[in-house]
């Protein structure tokens, strides 16, 4: 093996290196995989290398004596002549190194190794508690060549032989004399330099991770905390706070420091304050990993933010743990920058800068855990250095935001306009963006440019002052909003507003749209300045469903629209109309479908009759009506129609029109307790029952309680809220004729049909229809109306003798300008003439029931109708099992006969 000896001191009287002298020796190796805690000594397996070309110092006493550089394989020796008991130091000097994965000059390790040695060389220790040196606050010194107390600012990594001796028969070797050293520790808050986080960041972007797999902490031989994925590079945090920690040796100074900057070992932080920003972290695969200091020292014991649950499903929201790193960017700054692949930004309290993080470029960035905005002790505006404008910019085409905490920007609390596979946002708290400018969202996507879809579940989105979540029309992906709750926007931040919905679909003003298809679900919106949902013209395929919204359009001053859904005319956008983001208030129903409005021009339900009942453990909520102006506008069949308990005493604002023109001041509501769903016939109208568990409301839904849907259609959108329903219909004037009843029953010779209504506007006349299958309704009679009437009217006609046992009877209701409505629908099960009586044996029935007087076929039916049996009237008894009890019907031929099954 070569070694390169410098000999500065040949005229010293150290002896010569002749076989009477003595040697130390040892070697400079990289602990490339640690992961903090205890150092380590070299090993053959496990990532350490030896380095090629360190410069090490050798001196006696205070004295200078030379330098030797190490060989390829980090080791290195020299023979200190026959002088007896030498006090000798061995320094090694930190910027002489170079990693062994590249070949990068100029990059600053930090020590995490060494031996340490008594008054023999036998008398060695492995010391795996220098991580850092002499002293971590201070950079070690360059070459040196003077008086050993001259080195400034300090000798960072040297090593004591107190007592070595050369001389002749005692001649005394020493050997193992090694440094261990790695360029992912940061030892200390300083701005830049050895030890620094900007080092760190550096060193990562010079230095590939091929063959990289750190270590978990070493807790004094035990692993502990993260199991660093291979392949990643993670800054290592061993930050002292002056006790003994594994790594860290008693004594050093404190650099940690409480809420009002005085160093504490509790309650306390790492406060780095930079002059500049960080430089853009440029390599793939690194992680900027605050948690990394929690294993060490766990000195914030805090939790940060409102925690709770968010959502209708209600997920448990966990509080953010206080970071124990907390990085102060200067103002006007970019403060970090990202612009690699799968990068991570972990465990940090990060607040100042124009924007505090910004990703530029790459893909499957993952921000988690850290505290946006704030310092790490609290939810509040930093005294100093809060963030000028936006906290969190994504303008990189991927990645992940979780389980952090946004707040306080100056304008958006996270902003993206990237174009790629989009980002998933979950289970952050995001509070009171716009602190200084009016128009600052708590989430804004697309404004800055094209954005790619996004999934934003299980968050708590509050308080901003302007918009909780604000997609860019013309310039976004299909995104889903899930599961969170959204309040109070629209009252935070600066006392001026641009906006102050809950979510906004904003148009520019010139006048984009939009086709993505959004998917708005099972979100808590409530308490917002202004309408919970606010979709301005152009933008289409938004489906709200099952969400539970109240209290929205609060009366706060400034508030405007104040209703659960609300589309606005081409006018209001940005330029025009003052509320574009506010809203409008109610757009009554059309019934004219327009793909170039807000989803399409989508008309609400109109609910005509509902009742409530309750069977066993379930409730039944029936309901009858259409969505459209009137019914039969088949631009509406199909539609999804969802009901809930509305809202309309929390506020009582959402009043307006049902019909275009029709000068109606009826409470719209919100639609807060979701109930079920139905599909509109082909004709846009429904008459169904919606089964569901007593248990799913609470308190149980009464027959009082004000009723509330939205209707869906694909390729438009859900519609704006309908009207709420208190308790039975809708108000007199509203339709074209009121109608307050409708029944048919069976009567001698045939069915009596009889109906009232309390108003009349240009009626025509009813034509009553009748079916044989409940689906296909046929005239059997005309009954003229009174034109216009303000007192109400009874109409009744008996049908013929001849009409089926069972039959289906509506009302087809006729306006002198041709537009129309239909009726609910009747069923009605009439007894056959006793000439052709069917006998039932036994009757009550339990098992099975003998059908005499049947010809051809026998049928069971229920009394709605529906055909539960059937056989031969040769095929014997008919079978019962399986039925629950009550009454039922027989049916042969003509004749029927009612049957009660026990």
């Amino acid at each position: 093996m070569k070694h390169t000896l410098h000999l500065l001191g040949l005229l010293l009287t150290l002896g010569s290196s002749s076989a009477m002298g003595a040697t130390i020796g040892g070697r400079v190796f990289e602990d490339v995989n640690y992961g903090g805690g205890s150092g380590a000594p070299y090993a053959t397996t496990g990532g350490f290398a030896g380095i090629g070309g360190a410069r090490v110092e050798i001196y006696r006493g205070n004295t200078f004596v030379t330098f030797v550089t190490t060989g390829s394989d980090g080791f290195w020796s020299y023979n200190y002549g026959t002088a007896a008991n030498n006090n000798l130091t061995v320094r090694v000097v930190s910027s002489s190194l170079v990693s062994s994965r590249g070949t990068t000059t100029g990059l600053l390790p930090v020590v995490t190794f060494r031996r340490t040695f008594g008054n023999t060389p036998t008398s060695s220790a492995n010391d795996l508690n220098y991580v850092g040196g002499q002293n971590p606050g201070l950079a070690d010194a360059g070459n040196n060549t003077g008086a050993f107390n001259t080195i400034t600012p300090v000798a960072q990594n040297q090593t004591n032989l107190p007592d070595a001796d050369g001389n002749g028969a005692n001649a005394e070797n020493y050997t193992g004399i090694d440094f261990g050293f790695n360029f992912d520790v940061v030892v200390n808050t300083n701005d830049s330099g050895q030890g620094s986080l900007r080092q760190f960041v550096l060193n990562a972007n010079a230095l590939p991770n091929t063959g990289l797999d750190q270590r978990q902490f070493d807790n004094n031989g035990t692993p502990a905390g993260t199991n660093f994925p291979a392949g990643q590079e993670t800054s290592i945090f061993m930050l002292a706070d002056g006790t003994a920690k594994p790594g860290l040796r008693v004594g050093l100074a404190n650099l940690l420091t409480d809420a009002s900057g005085v160093a504490a070992t509790t309650n306390s932080r790492a406060l780095i304050t930079l002059a500049t920003a960080l430089p853009a972290l440029s390599a793939d695969d690194t992680a900027l990993d605050g948690t990394t200091q929690t294993t060490l020292n766990s000195s914030n014991p805090l939790l940060l933010g409102t925690g709770g649950t968010v959502g209708v499903d209600r997920v448990t929201l966990a509080q953010v743990p206080g970071p124990e790193v907390e990085l102060s960017l200067p103002d006007g700054s970019t403060g970090i920058t990202l612009s690699a692949n799968n990068l991570i930004v972990r465990g940090l309290a990060i607040h100042g800068g124009s924007t505090s993080l910004q990703a530029t470029a790459g893909t499957n960035l993952l921000v988690e855990d850290n505290a946006l905005g704030i310092t790490a002790f609290s939810v509040a505006a930093p005294a100093t250095r809060p963030t000028g404008t936006i906290i969190v910019s994504l303008r990189n085409p991927s990645g992940i935001v979780r389980r952090n905490i946004l707040a306080y920007s100056g304008s958006s609390n996270l902003n993206y306009s990237g174009s790629g596979s989009g980002y998933t946002i979950t289970r952050n708290e995001f509070v009171h963006a716009g602190r200084t400018t009016a128009g600052g969202d708590n989430i804004s996507v697309g404004d800055q440019g094209t954005a790619g879809p996004l999934t934003i579940t299980e968050n708590l989105i509050r308080d901003s002052n302007s918009s909780g979540i604000q997609f860019e029309i013309g310039a976004i992906g299909n995104n889903l909003v899930n599961n969170n709750t959204i309040s109070g926007n629209g009252k935070g931040g600066t006392n001026s507003r641009l906006e102050g919905s809950g979510i906004h679909y904003l148009l520019r003003a010139d006048g984009r749209t939009s086709t993505n298809t959004d998917v708005i679900s099972r979100n808590i919106i409530n308490a917002n300045q202004s309408s919970a949902i606010v979709i301005n013209y152009g933008q289409r395929n938004v489906q709200v469903t099952q969400n539970s919204i109240y209290g929205n359009g609060d009366g706060t001053t400034g508030g405007q629209g104040l209703i659960a859904i609300d589309f606005t005319p081409p006018s209001y956008r940005v330029g025009g109309n003052a509320a574009y983001g506010q809203g409008d208030g109610v757009t009554p129903n059309d019934g004219i479908p327009d793909l170039s409005k807000a989803n399409g021009g989508m008309n609400y339900p109109i609910i005509t009759r509902k009742n409530v009942t309750t069977v066993g453990a379930n409730t039944i909520l029936h309901v009858e009506g259409f969505v459209g102006r009137q019914s039969n506008q088949t631009q509406f069949g199909g539609s999804v129609v969802e009901f809930f308990r509305g809202d309309n005493t929390t506020d009582t604002n959402q009043n307006g029109e049902i019909f275009v023109g029709d000068g109606q001041t009826f409470p719209h509501g919100e639609p807060r307790d979701f109930i079920g769903s139905l599909t509109t016939g082909a004709d846009g109208s429904f008459n169904q029952d919606i089964t569901f568990p007593t248990a799913n409301l609470s308190p149980a839904l009464q027959t009082s309680d004000p009723i509330n849907s939205t209707a869906f259609k694909a390729g438009y959108g859900t519609s704006e809220s309908g009207i709420n329903l208190i308790p039975n219909t809708i108000p007199p004037g509203a339709l074209p004729v009121t109608l307050t009843s409708f029944r048919a029953a069976c009567a001698a010779g045939g069915v009596l049909v009889s109906w009232q209504t309390a108003t009349e506007l240009n009626n025509a006349g009813f034509e009553v229809q009748r079916s044989l299958d409940g689906t296909q309704f046929r005239p059997i009679a005309f009954v003229a109306g009174t034109g216009t009437s303000s007192s109400g009217r009874s109409y009744s006609l008996t049908t013929d003798a001849t009409a089926p046992s069972t039959a289906y009877y509506r009302l087809h209701q006729l306006d002198t300008d041709g537009t129309a409505s239909f009726s609910p629908v009747e069923v009605v099960v009439c007894e056959a003439p006793a000439t052709s009586r069917l006998v039932l044996t036994p009757n009550p029935a339990r098992q099975a029931v003998e059908v005499l007087g049947g010809i051809g076929t026998v049928q069971l039916l229920d009394l709605t109708g529906r055909v539960l049996r059937q056989q031969a009237v040769e095929a014997g008894s008919l079978n019962l099992q399986g039925l629950a009890p009550g009454m039922y019907v027989v049916r042969s031929g003509n004749a029927t006969a009612r049957l009660l099954v026990e």
